[in-house]
């Protein structure tokens, strides 16, 4: 979970600093309102805060795409988790 969200984090100040579409791995603080909305299985959260195990997919989606799919609250960004869904198996 641990290393995840420290995951998140980084790519939370990626976008911070991104630039023309160049951006820069260079560490900066993490401040509240440079964080990025988290989308997990379509419920918006403002922290990533599952557990690692169950994440099936997870993708970025940045700049005017994120404003145009999710308003405002996606200016800093979008990181769009799946969860792994339960497979029924059918017994014989």
């Amino acid at each position: 979970m641990k290393i995840l969200f420290g995951a998140a984090l980084l790519l939370a100040s990626l976008f911070a600093q991104a630039q023309n579409d160049k951006p820069s791995a260079e560490k900066v603080p993490i401040v509240k309102s440079a964080m990025p909305l988290f989308m997990i299985d379509g419920i918006k959260k403002s922290k990533l805060d599952i557990n690692p195990e169950t994440i099936e997919k997870m993708e970025v989606v940045k700049k005017e795409v994120a404003i145009a799919l999710y308003g405002e609250d996606g200016r800093n960004g979008v990181i769009v988790v799946t969860t792994k869904r339960p497979s029924f198996k059918k017994s014989n």
